[in-house]
Parts: C-alpha cells; structure tokens; sequence
C-alpha cells in the first residue's frame, strides 16, 4: 500500500493493520525516510488466506459497509489470518471452512460472528 505523508512517499509492506505494517507506518508518519525503514512483516504469499483476506480488505464489498462493521470484520478476519493465514486457499472446501466454525464452538459469539 502506499502511503504519502509531508514529502515522503513509501509503500508499504505487509497486512494492513498487522503489528509490522503500523510500524512502519508509524514511521512515516514521524518523519523517518522510506530507505530506513525496514521490512518489518513477511511477504504476503500469493494464494494464501492472507492474501485473499488482504484484497477483500481492499474491495468495494468491504469499503462500502459502515465503519463498526468494518472494525468487527477486520477483527474477526485478522484472528483468523494469525491460524490459517499462510495456509494456501486453493484447496479449501466446505468442510475446512465448517471444521473452523467447529472449533470457535466453546466461545458462541465467536460462532455468530463467524
């Protein structure tokens, strides 16, 4: 993602919102220089949930919903990149995605978040 701030002009690596991209996004925002900053978050694999998470993220669908509901589907979505994020979503089927449900079961209003 690229990120402008008082003549700095940088993109951004990594998941919006996880802990490394908000580092270096802090540093931009305190003036530091885009060579100093590091890369401070994997590269998001093509192909994986991450990545598919990341672009939903991006999309009109996610951007067009309120902000508190964007808030509780970043939240729910990013719990779930921390599990299965590096996990290719090629090969996913209904039954991966109702076992996930399943293990959310002890915590019901993880369920009906889900």
């Amino acid at each position: 993602m690229r990120c402008r701030y008082h003549g700095i002009d940088v993109h951004l690596t990594g998941v919006p919102w996880s802990r490394g991209f908000m580092e270096q996004y802090r540093s931009v925002l305190d003036g530091q220089r885009p060579d100093r900053i590091k890369d401070a978050s994997p590269r998001v694999m093509a192909g994986s949930f991450n990545s598919l998470v990341l672009r939903y993220f991006q999309s009109v669908a996610f951007l067009d919903v309120g902000a508190s509901t964007q808030i509780n589907r970043r939240r729910i979505l990013n719990n779930l990149c921390k599990e299965y994020g590096t996990l290719p979503v090629r090969g996913m089927t209904r039954k991966h995605v109702v076992s996930i449900v399943a293990s959310k079961a002890a915590t019901p209003m993880a369920v009906a978040a889900y």
